[in-house]
């Protein structure tokens, strides 16, 4: 029923997933029976127009079975405290298991350590730098819950917390109510974020956002401007391989958000440029040679995937190293933050 409803808007299977911002192959799997979406979704799928009477009965079901002791399946979706063997019955279809999407972030191995210690270095260069958690904000605006929206090694978030106690910090995705949050943030997404990716996530910042409540989001042009040929050369590379991997909008994403807010009809959309600066002999200069270290070893095989690296990457690598610890270096690296209100 599904299947059919999606080909009847002229939708392919990848399209209706981009709607939904689920992976493809969950799709599949609602449209073969196999699972049912989580309730959030199949809200989603009513506000596109698709109805079901089966999942409405899939769910009464699993409410009066959840009211009843029964043996605990194989696969339990709930616990039962009753050890008495219960008839057997015909169990409804499970909700959508809670399981990772292929990640479009440019470093595809979650588990890498390096790339963990580098976030964690970023967000402490980027804080420090821009002055603060949110310095451009009035944070005596009754905020009590905050959600940073792909919060990488959660820096940010924890700084949050600790100088704003009152405030309840979340480190998870957009699994939330609607109107639940005081301030939406977003640092950096140009990293996992497709251009395709932004309109869904606004709708969904929006979503989870209190009316009158912020989202806050902060990007950069993802280089810095220096007089290293060697580290021009390599954030050259590295622009070019987001862009084939589909993160750049032609007019940079830096001029496009406050469009992008308006469009999305948040109301008094504001910018503030943030010109981060790095000398020598200073502990932000220090986070800055860091970040590049590592950043150029984590990302290589993001590169290799998207983009043709030169032969002599190696060398460029250790002149890049070299220019960035000299006692004349300067770099200044521009981020604009762009908010507005639900």
């Amino acid at each position: 029923m599904l299947a059919q409803w999606r080909r009847g808007k002229g939708w392919r299977q990848i399209d209706l997933a981009r709607k939904l911002a689920v992976d493809v192959s969950t799709v599949k799997r609602w449209e073969q029976g196999t699972t049912v979406p989580y309730p959030y979704h199949q809200e989603q799928l009513q506000r596109l127009g698709f109805q079901s009477v089966l999942w409405g009965a899939t769910e009464a079901r699993s409410s009066s079975q959840a009211r009843e002791p029964q043996k605990s399946p194989s696969r339990p979706f709930r616990s039962s405290s009753s050890s008495e063997k219960q008839p057997e019955r015909s169990s409804p279809l499970p909700v959508e298991e809670k399981a990772e999407h292929p990640s479009t972030y440019f470093v595809q191995d979650r588990s890498n350590q390096e790339e963990q210690d580098r976030l964690a270095t970023q967000d402490r260069m980027i804080t420090t730098a821009m002055g603060g958690v949110f310095p451009e904000q009035s944070p005596t605006q009754n905020w009590r819950r905050v959600l940073d929206i792909g919060c990488g090694a959660g820096g940010w978030l924890l700084e949050v917390a600790q100088q704003y106690p009152g405030i309840i910090s979340l480190l998870r995705m957009l699994e939330f109510p609607t109107h639940f949050f005081d301030l939406v943030n977003l640092r950096l997404g140009l990293s996992f974020l497709r251009t395709w990716d932004w309109p869904k996530l606004l709708q969904e910042g929006k979503r989870v956002a209190r009316p009158g409540g912020v989202i806050r989001i902060t990007e950069t042009t993802m280089a810095a401007t220096c007089h290293s040929l060697a580290l021009t050369k390599l954030q050259h590379l590295f622009l070019q391989a987001l862009a084939h991997a589909g993160h750049l909008f032609e007019e940079g994403v830096v001029a496009g958000l406050p469009h992008l807010l308006t469009q999305y009809a948040f109301r008094d959309v504001q910018t503030h440029l943030y010109e981060l600066e790095y000398r020598a002999g200073t502990p932000e200069k220090q986070l800055f040679i860091e970040d590049l270290t590592r950043i150029f070893r984590t990302a290589l095989p993001f590169l290799h995937k998207w983009t043709r690296v030169p032969d002599n990457y190696e060398a460029l690598y250790q002149q890049m190293l070299a220019d960035i610890q000299h006692p004349d270096f300067v770099a200044q690296w521009p981020l604009i933050t762009v908010w507005g209100t639900c």
